[in-house]
Protein backbone atom coordinates (compact mmCIF):
# COMPACT_ATOMS: atom_id res chain seq x y z
CA UNK A 1 0.00 0.00 0.00
CA UNK A 2 3.30 2.58 0.55
CA UNK A 3 3.77 1.83 -3.05
CA UNK A 4 4.69 4.71 -5.48
CA UNK A 5 1.83 3.85 -7.60
CA UNK A 6 -0.79 4.56 -5.69
CA UNK A 7 0.55 8.02 -4.12
CA UNK A 8 -1.94 9.34 -6.29
CA UNK A 9 -5.05 7.95 -4.62
CA UNK A 10 -4.34 10.35 -1.50
CA UNK A 11 -2.76 13.20 -3.80
CA UNK A 12 -5.83 15.57 -3.27
CA UNK A 13 -8.07 16.46 -0.15
CA UNK A 14 -11.34 15.33 -1.22
CA UNK A 15 -14.87 16.82 -0.30
CA UNK A 16 -16.26 16.52 2.74
CA UNK A 17 -19.34 14.47 1.41
CA UNK A 18 -16.45 11.49 0.28
CA UNK A 19 -14.24 11.67 3.29
CA UNK A 20 -17.44 11.18 5.45
CA UNK A 21 -17.92 7.67 2.92
CA UNK A 22 -14.53 6.70 3.49
CA UNK A 23 -14.79 7.49 6.92
CA UNK A 24 -17.89 4.34 7.54
CA UNK A 25 -15.55 2.24 5.15
CA UNK A 26 -12.88 2.58 7.38
CA UNK A 27 -14.80 1.75 10.51
CA UNK A 28 -16.00 -1.55 8.79
CA UNK A 29 -12.42 -2.95 8.57
CA UNK A 30 -10.13 -0.59 11.13
CA UNK A 31 -10.12 -3.67 13.74
CA UNK A 32 -8.38 -5.77 11.44
CA UNK A 33 -6.07 -3.11 10.28
CA UNK A 34 -3.63 -3.00 13.97
CA UNK A 35 -4.51 0.63 14.59
CA UNK A 36 -3.89 2.50 11.44
CA UNK A 37 -5.18 6.20 11.63
CA UNK A 38 -6.39 7.93 9.55
CA UNK A 39 -4.69 11.71 8.77
CA UNK A 40 -6.47 13.81 6.20
CA UNK A 41 -3.63 15.73 4.10
CA UNK A 42 -0.62 13.31 5.76
CA UNK A 43 1.84 11.58 3.25
CA UNK A 44 0.48 8.09 4.64
CA UNK A 45 -3.40 8.87 3.37
CA UNK A 46 -2.91 7.16 0.45
CA UNK A 47 -1.62 4.14 2.37
CA UNK A 48 -4.82 4.14 4.43
CA UNK A 49 -6.62 4.06 1.82
CA UNK A 50 -5.33 1.56 -0.22
CA UNK A 51 -5.01 -0.75 3.15
CA UNK A 52 -8.83 -0.26 3.59
CA UNK A 53 -9.80 -1.14 0.10
CA UNK A 54 -7.97 -4.38 -0.03
CA UNK A 55 -9.12 -5.27 3.33
CA UNK A 56 -12.75 -4.77 1.82
CA UNK A 57 -12.27 -6.50 -1.02
CA UNK A 58 -11.19 -9.52 1.04
CA UNK A 59 -13.81 -9.14 3.53
CA UNK A 60 -16.24 -8.72 0.15
CA UNK A 61 -17.46 -5.41 1.93
CA UNK A 62 -19.05 -2.46 -0.85
CA UNK A 63 -17.04 0.20 -1.22
CA UNK A 64 -19.57 2.50 -3.11
CA UNK A 65 -18.10 5.51 -4.79
CA UNK A 66 -14.55 4.02 -4.31
CA UNK A 67 -14.90 1.49 -6.95
CA UNK A 68 -12.79 2.96 -9.32
CA UNK A 69 -10.25 3.24 -6.98
CA UNK A 70 -10.31 -0.21 -5.80
CA UNK A 71 -10.02 -1.21 -9.36
CA UNK A 72 -7.12 0.56 -10.10
CA UNK A 73 -5.42 -0.90 -6.80
CA UNK A 74 -6.64 -4.41 -7.90
CA UNK A 75 -5.12 -3.82 -11.36
CA UNK A 76 -1.39 -3.43 -10.31
CA UNK A 77 -1.55 -5.51 -7.03
CA UNK A 78 -0.36 -8.97 -8.72
CA UNK A 79 2.68 -7.03 -10.11
CA UNK A 80 3.86 -5.02 -7.29
CA UNK A 81 3.62 -8.46 -5.49
CA UNK A 82 5.54 -10.33 -8.07
CA UNK A 83 8.46 -7.84 -7.52
CA UNK A 84 8.02 -8.13 -4.08
CA UNK A 85 8.35 -11.78 -4.80
CA UNK A 86 11.27 -11.58 -7.24
CA UNK A 87 13.25 -9.46 -4.45
CA UNK A 88 12.70 -11.36 -1.53
CA UNK A 89 13.84 -14.29 -2.94
CA UNK A 90 17.13 -12.21 -4.28
CA UNK A 91 18.23 -11.53 -0.67
CA UNK A 92 16.91 -14.84 0.16
CA UNK A 93 13.97 -13.78 2.73
CA UNK A 94 11.83 -16.31 2.24
CA UNK A 95 9.37 -16.27 4.84
CA UNK A 96 8.24 -12.74 2.69
CA UNK A 97 8.44 -14.49 -0.25
CA UNK A 98 6.06 -16.70 0.89
CA UNK A 99 3.56 -14.18 2.59
CA UNK A 100 3.64 -12.36 -1.49
CA UNK A 101 2.74 -15.73 -2.54
CA UNK A 102 -0.46 -16.35 0.31
CA UNK A 103 -1.16 -12.81 -0.22
CA UNK A 104 -1.62 -13.06 -4.69
CA UNK A 105 -3.67 -15.88 -3.79
CA UNK A 106 -5.86 -14.82 -1.35
CA UNK A 107 -6.32 -11.39 -4.21
CA UNK A 108 -7.01 -14.26 -6.72
CA UNK A 109 -9.52 -15.57 -5.05
CA UNK A 110 -10.80 -13.02 -3.10
CA UNK A 111 -10.66 -14.44 0.45
CA UNK A 112 -8.22 -14.94 3.30
CA UNK A 113 -6.09 -17.29 3.52
CA UNK A 114 -7.87 -19.36 6.20
CA UNK A 115 -11.05 -18.86 4.87
CA UNK A 116 -13.21 -22.06 3.75
CA UNK A 117 -12.76 -22.12 -0.07
CA UNK A 118 -16.35 -22.44 -0.63
CA UNK A 119 -16.99 -18.65 0.40
CA UNK A 120 -15.68 -18.08 -3.21
CA UNK A 121 -19.41 -19.54 -4.18
CA UNK A 122 -21.89 -16.63 -4.57
CA UNK A 123 -24.25 -16.03 -1.61
CA UNK A 124 -22.12 -18.52 1.11
CA UNK A 125 -21.01 -17.23 4.13
CA UNK A 126 -18.61 -18.37 6.83
CA UNK A 127 -21.46 -19.32 8.72
CA UNK A 128 -22.67 -21.65 5.88
CA UNK A 129 -19.16 -23.37 5.66
CA UNK A 130 -19.48 -23.73 9.61
CA UNK A 131 -22.70 -25.58 8.80
CA UNK A 132 -21.33 -27.47 5.72
CA UNK A 133 -17.91 -28.67 7.51
CA UNK A 134 -20.28 -30.58 9.64
CA UNK A 135 -21.13 -32.43 7.07
CA UNK A 136 -17.79 -33.04 5.44
CA UNK A 137 -18.52 -30.70 2.80
CA UNK A 138 -15.55 -28.21 2.74
CA UNK A 139 -13.84 -27.54 -0.66
CA UNK A 140 -15.39 -27.14 -3.68
CA UNK A 141 -14.66 -31.02 -5.17
CA UNK A 142 -16.48 -32.23 -2.38
CA UNK A 143 -19.30 -29.33 -2.96
CA UNK A 144 -20.11 -30.38 -6.56
CA UNK A 145 -20.42 -33.97 -5.30
CA UNK A 146 -22.58 -33.20 -2.62
CA UNK A 147 -26.13 -34.84 -3.50
CA UNK A 148 -28.62 -32.00 -3.84
CA UNK A 149 -30.87 -33.43 -1.21
CA UNK A 150 -27.81 -32.74 0.66
CA UNK A 151 -26.98 -29.49 -0.28
CA UNK A 152 -30.56 -28.27 0.06
CA UNK A 153 -30.69 -29.40 3.75
CA UNK A 154 -27.17 -27.65 4.70
CA UNK A 155 -28.34 -24.73 2.43
CA UNK A 156 -32.27 -24.73 3.02
CA UNK A 157 -32.80 -20.92 2.67
CA UNK A 158 -31.19 -20.34 -0.77
CA UNK A 159 -33.88 -19.73 -3.61
CA UNK A 160 -33.86 -21.82 -6.95
CA UNK A 161 -32.22 -18.43 -8.74
CA UNK A 162 -29.48 -18.52 -6.10
CA UNK A 163 -28.89 -21.92 -6.57
CA UNK A 164 -28.24 -21.38 -10.29
CA UNK A 165 -26.25 -18.68 -9.81
CA UNK A 166 -23.84 -21.10 -7.51
CA UNK A 167 -24.31 -24.14 -9.58
CA UNK A 168 -23.10 -21.79 -12.75
CA UNK A 169 -19.79 -20.38 -10.68
CA UNK A 170 -18.87 -23.75 -9.45
CA UNK A 171 -18.93 -25.44 -12.45
CA UNK A 172 -16.41 -23.18 -13.55
CA UNK A 173 -13.25 -24.11 -11.01
CA UNK A 174 -10.78 -27.02 -13.07
CA UNK A 175 -9.79 -30.20 -11.24
CA UNK A 176 -6.15 -30.12 -10.55
CA UNK A 177 -3.60 -32.33 -9.48
CA UNK A 178 -0.30 -31.55 -8.28
CA UNK A 179 2.60 -34.02 -8.07
CA UNK A 180 6.20 -33.61 -7.25
CA UNK A 181 9.29 -35.08 -6.55
CA UNK A 182 13.00 -33.71 -5.37
CA UNK A 183 16.79 -35.20 -5.28
CA UNK A 184 20.03 -34.77 -6.09
CA UNK A 185 21.52 -35.50 -9.24
CA UNK A 186 23.07 -39.09 -8.98
CA UNK A 187 22.40 -39.34 -4.81
CA UNK A 188 20.17 -41.19 -2.96
CA UNK A 189 20.40 -38.18 -0.04
CA UNK A 190 20.13 -35.28 0.57
CA UNK A 191 22.67 -33.12 2.44
CA UNK A 192 23.23 -30.13 3.68
CA UNK A 193 24.79 -27.78 0.48
CA UNK A 194 23.32 -30.21 -2.09
CA UNK A 195 21.89 -28.43 -5.22
CA UNK A 196 18.45 -30.17 -4.87
CA UNK A 197 16.13 -30.21 -7.98
CA UNK A 198 12.35 -30.32 -7.43
CA UNK A 199 9.99 -31.57 -10.66
CA UNK A 200 6.45 -30.20 -10.63
CA UNK A 201 3.51 -31.10 -12.60
CA UNK A 202 0.16 -29.42 -12.46
CA UNK A 203 -2.85 -31.42 -14.21
CA UNK A 204 -5.76 -29.62 -15.23
CA UNK A 205 -8.66 -31.49 -16.69
CA UNK A 206 -12.49 -30.97 -16.61
CA UNK A 207 -14.64 -31.35 -13.68
CA UNK A 208 -15.48 -34.96 -13.26
CA UNK A 209 -18.45 -35.99 -10.41
CA UNK A 210 -16.92 -39.97 -10.47
CA UNK A 211 -13.58 -38.97 -9.71
CA UNK A 212 -12.20 -39.39 -6.06
CA UNK A 213 -11.70 -36.56 -4.32
CA UNK A 214 -7.86 -36.10 -3.48
CA UNK A 215 -6.34 -36.98 -0.01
Amino acid sequence: SMSGEYEKLGMSIPPRHILAEFRSILEQVKDDMKGVKLRIGDESFHTVKVNALLHCYLFRLPVGSFQEELNYVMKHAHTLLNVMFDMSLTKQMYRPAVSCIQLMQMITQAVWINDSPLTQLPYITSEDTKRAAKKKVNTIGQFRRCPEDKKLKIWSELTADKWADINDVASHFPELDIKYSYGVDDETEVREGDVVKVELVLDRAPFDPNRPEPE
